[in-house]
Formats: structure tokens, C-alpha cells, sequence
């Protein structure tokens, strides 16, 4: 720590022989941002004024940790501190962290002989796997024909990047222990669209996108990844879902604060994520966007978070909720007429109230409703949420079944005694 002060000792000193900027007056420190290690791992600590008190939050979730104790000894006068250089390593500039290395070309439609053929034993797999199912039909459930499909696909899978390929198995998987006819009914269809995706002799805008969002990038004409520098984001909630292996996939979602458009980023076993607790506030150095189907992958790969997501920022957040919903059959319709059922309609809506019914149901202001997959007893607890916090938002993935929409909650928000409050499920 004493190595810190002799080096903002010297840095002070020459910035102050410098000519004084016209906005120097005036500046005060407002927060810090300290990575702390420990044991080999490194978690942020925030620290920052409020109303003259010191409010401290760390990613690693816990209340009053090793690493905010740690933190808070960049303020003590020990002349012993020097013992403790080697677990601080970054003060008073946010580090920039990397979740995992730039994304790799997956399966390109205009790749050598080798991957050609890789996709043409990937998409004869999933027929294989679209026949079994349809053979065997709802009763037998998970079949042994099924199951030998099922382990074909692990055989051809392409890395654990391949996220969508991974949660497409875990649907079916699910789909089929239950005995759900419209949850197989929607992975055969997109197994499908894949299997066509894969299979065309030529590239297209629309096959590029299917195959970037179960396989990860291709590197084709009109689809590389975006690069994103400099922006804000909020997690807004997080999920597991079932997968091609026990582990499942992990998705986070993620609400760009000036676009309002929503994006998941996606874990599977086995690979590195992003550091930090949801909610938290995510701010960009650099991050690849791939191309594909909304909502679309992103990979953080230089950036700061910080767990306090202040009030003017949720309010950011409600802004972007839709107040009706009778637009949402619509959007359904387009969203599943381009991607096919290879991924979820994402939705940020703007609730009134739950209305308790056989299946509750999520009104807005117009009394328009949409019904709550409630399996999980997550309605229970968004009605004693709402009934202690006035909605302000609500993000859910949208299914269709029986003709009619469905509402998979995530996350709320609300406001409590004028307070901004936040929901996981």
C-alpha cells in the first residue's frame, strides 16, 4: 500500500507543476473502484459518498467480506500497510477485465472442405434426431432411439461457444420428460430451420443469422461481429438453462442504457464469465456483439462493473417498458416468423398489476393481459413483491401455447417508499 502512496505522491507532484485546467476547480472525488485479490481471485470493491456516509459494495455479493476490509485500509494511517501491497492491485482506476478471448469462426458458410463437412454431419445428426423424436412420439418420452440421437448431436456439437445448440437440446430434453407436446412442438421447428440453415449449398443473411445463433459467429459477408466501445449497460436478470451437458447454460441479460435494446450473455460449462453480481452496471472498454437473432450474444471482453445500480439509472431502465401489451401477439409473430423458434422473444413490459386466476395473469394500464408461467411458484412471489413495491417493469421470456401467449418472468422492478427495488427470480 505505501508503494501506492510514494507513486500518487509522485504523480500529484507533477501534475501540480503542470498549468491548472479551466476544469480542475471544483473536482472532488465522488467513488473508487479497488480490485482486490485474494487467494487467486480478484473481486471489485466500490466505494463511494453518500450523504457524508461511506456506502461500500463488492462483487463478491457478501456483506462486510475480506475485500471491503481490505479496501477500506486505503483510508487507515498503519505505517505496517506495506504488508499488504501484494493483495491490492489496482486503486482508485477501474480495472479492465477479460471474460473470455474474441470469438472464434464457427462452422463459416464459406469454409474449407473440413468444416463443410462438419456442418453436413452436424445437420445429418439433428434429422436423425428430428426422426427419432417424431417416431417415438410423446409417450416413450426420452426413447433409447432418442437417446442415441441425443448422443450423436454431443459427438458432432461444435465448442462449448455453441450456446444455442446446447439450450435447444436441454428444451427438447425437458420437453420431453414432461410429455409437452408444444415445448417438442417448438424444438423440432427449430431444428428444422437449422437443419435447412445448414444445409443450403449457398449464403444468405437469414441462414448466417440461424447458424450465429446456435453455433456463435460466422464470418460470411454482412454478419461479422459488431465491436462496442464506451457504453453502459444493466444486468438485468440471470437464468440457467437446461443444456447439452448436466451444467446447463447460464444466460445473463443485459439492457443497453441509450438503445434500450436487450442482449443475454451466455456461459456454458466450462468457460470464463464476467465478474460481478446481477444487478450491476456494466461499462463497456470493448465487447464483440455477434451477429444473429434478438436477443443477440455478447461477449464483454474489456470493462468495469460495479454492483450499485443507482436510482437515476433504473429509471433509465423503466423508461425503455413497454406500457401496452396488445402489440406483444404481433411482435411474437415477427420474431418467430424470422428465427424460426431458434430463440426466445425477449420483453420488457410496463405491468399495472397480477391478477390471481388458474394461471395468474400480467395486466397493464389498458386491462390487456398476458398469462405468467408460474411452475417454478415464481407468481407467488412477484404478488408479494408488487404488493409491497409500485411496478415499474417487468422482463419475462414470451412462448406461445395453446394459441396464446405466455409470460416467463426473470426479473422486476419496482418502487418502494419512492426507492427504486429490484426482483431476481
Amino acid at each position: 500500500m505505501n508503494a501506492f502512496r510514494r507513486a500518487a505522491a509522485s504523480l500529484k507532484a507533477s501534475l501540480n507543476a503542470l498549468p491548472p485546467s479551466d476544469t480542475s476547480s471544483g473536482a472532488r472525488v465522488a467513488a473508487l473502484t479497488v480490485a482486490i485479490e485474494q487467494q487467486g481471485r480478484i473481486e471489485m470493491v466500490s466505494l463511494r459518498l453518500e450523504a457524508g456516509a461511506l456506502v461500500v459494495a463488492c462483487t463478491c455479493g457478501a456483506r462486510g467480506c475480506a475485500h471491503a476490509r481490505e479496501a477500506l485500509s486505503l483510508f487507515d494511517d498503519d505505517p505496517h500497510l506495506a504488508q499488504h501491497d501484494d493483495r491490492i492491485t489496482h486503486a482508485f482506476e477501474p480495472a479492465m477485465r477479460v471474460s473470455e478471448p474474441a470469438p472464434m469462426p464457427v462452422l463459416s458458410l464459406a469454409a474449407s472442405p473440413p468444416l463443410r463437412e462438419g456442418r453436413a454431419a452436424l445437420a445429418g445428426a439433428l434429422s436423425d434426431l428430428v426422426v427419432a423424436v417424431t417416431r417415438s412420439g410423446l409417450k416413450e418420452g426420452i426413447s433409447p432411439a432418442v437417446l442415441d440421437a441425443l448422443e450423436n448431436i454431443a459427438e458432432h456439437a461444435p465448442p462449448a461457444s455453441a450456446t444455442g445448440l446446447r439450450v435447444f437440446v436441454g428444451n427438447l430434453k425437458t420437453a420431453l420428460e414432461a410429455r409437452h407436446a408444444e415445448g417438442v412442438v417448438r424444438a423440432l421447428s427449430a431444428a428444422s430451420a437449422i437443419i435447412d440453415a445448414l444445409s443450403s449449398p449457398s449464403s444468405s443473411a437469414d441462414n448466417d443469422a440461424r447458424i450465429a445463433t446456435w453455433l456463435g459467429t460466422v464470418p460470411a459477408a454482412g454478419v461479422a461481429s459488431e465491436r462496442v466501445t464506451e457504453r453502459a449497460y444493466v444486468e438485468l436478470a440471470r437464468e440457467q438453462r437446461p443444456g447439452l451437458a448436466r451444467a446447463g447454460v447460464e444466460r445473463r441479460y443485459l439492457i443497453d442504457l441509450e438503445s434500450g435494446e436487450l442482449y443475454r450473455e451466455d456461459r456454458a460449462a466450462g468457460e470464463a464469465a464476467s465478474v460481478g453480481p446481477c444487478p450491476r452496471v456494466v461499462t463497456l472498454g470493448l465487447a464483440h456483439i455477434e451477429p444473429g437473432l434478438s436477443p443477440r450474444r455478447m461477449r464483454l471482453l474489456q470493462y468495469t462493473t460495479t454492483p450499485v445500480v443507482e436510482s437515476d439509472t433504473w429509471n433509465r431502465v423503466a423508461r425503455f417498458a413497454l406500457p401496452s401489451f396488445s402489440g406483444l401477439p404481433e411482435r411474437y409473430a415477427t420474431h418467430a416468423k424470422s428465427g424460426a423458434e431458434l430463440t426466445d422473444l425477449l420483453a420488457l413490459l410496463k405491468p399495472a398489476r397480477i391478477q390471481p386466476d388458474e394461471r395468474a395473469l400480467l395486466l397493464d394500464a389498458e386491462g390487456q393481459a398476458i398469462s405468467l408461467d408460474g411452475a417454478d411458484g415464481s407468481t407467488a412471489v412477484l404478488q408479494a413483491f408488487f404488493e409491497s413495491a409500485e411496478p415499474e417493469w417487468m422482463l419475462g421470456r414470451v412462448l406461445q401455447e395453446a394459441q396464446s401467449l405466455v409470460l416467463v418472468p426473470l426479473a422486476a422492478g419496482g418502487k418502494r417508499r419512492g426507492r427504486p427495488t429490484h426482483l431476481q427470480l
